[in-house]
């Protein structure tokens, strides 16, 4: 699945915090979530060097976000404070979103690069 439904996916279980098995739920949801922002870092090759920059910067989002989704999937089972939990998963995922954006800001350059700009 593409990083945009798995986010998706995530805000629904986020939504649904009384069930009982919500944390076992958003754990493996965020560990799929940890595998398409693997899998966002090479769909699309930057050639351009002005475009290069900008993936460099988007690969090193990628990775703080991989290593913070690594580290709230691995402590929500054993973290007391259900507050301190939602607000940890709402931070990321809305960092999760700006960076899904991100991304396409980059396609949608590259795109407009090959076409001859904005003209």
């Amino acid at each position: 699945m593409t990083l945009e439904s798995e986010l998706r996916d995530l805000r629904g279980l986020a939504s649904q915090e009384d069930a009982a098995n919500w944390r076992i739920l958003v754990r493996d949801k965020l560990k799929s979530v940890q595998r398409a922002l693997r899998a966002s870092g090479a769909e699309l090759p930057v050639d351009e060097a002005w475009l290069s920059a900008r993936e460099t910067s988007n690969d090193r989002v990628r990775a703080r976000l991989e290593a913070r989704t690594a580290a709230l999937s691995q402590t929500i089972l054993t973290r007391l404070d259900n507050h301190r939990i939602s607000m940890d998963l709402n931070r990321l995922m809305s960092d999760l979103q700006h960076y899904v954006q991100r991304i396409h800001d980059v396609n949608l350059d590259a795109v407009a690069l090959e076409l001859g700009g904005s003209e």
